[in-house]
C-alpha cells in the first residue's frame, strides 16, 4: 500500500465521485478506479458502494478513513 493511493481514497471520500477526484488529482477517471481497486485487493474487502449518483463508504471504508488521514498527515510531517 503507498500513501499515494491513500490520497486517492481520502479524496474519494471526500469528493463521493470518482469523476471529481480524477478531475481533483489530474488523472483518469480509469485510474482512480484502478488505485481503489488495488487498495480493495491488498486489504480484502470492499471499501465503497458505488451508484450511478457516486460511492459510499462501507463498513471497511469507515474503518480505513481515520487510519489513512493518520498516515497521510503523518507522512506529510515527515516531509
Amino acid at each position: 500500500m503507498r500513501t499515494e493511493h491513500l490520497k486517492y481514497f481520502l479524496n474519494l471520500v471526500e469528493t463521493g465521485s470518482i469523476t471529481q477526484t480524477s478531475k481533483e488529482l489530474y488523472t483518469t477517471h480509469q485510474n482512480v478506479s484502478k488505485i481503489i481497486r488495488q487498495l480493495e485487493s491488498e486489504l480484502g474487502c470492499t471499501l465503497f458502494v458505488r451508484s450511478r449518483k457516486g460511492v459510499t463508504l462501507t463498513p471497511g471504508g469507515k474503518l480505513l478513513l481515520p487510519l489513512a488521514q493518520h498516515t497521510v498527515d503523518e507522512f506529510s510531517k515527515m516531509r
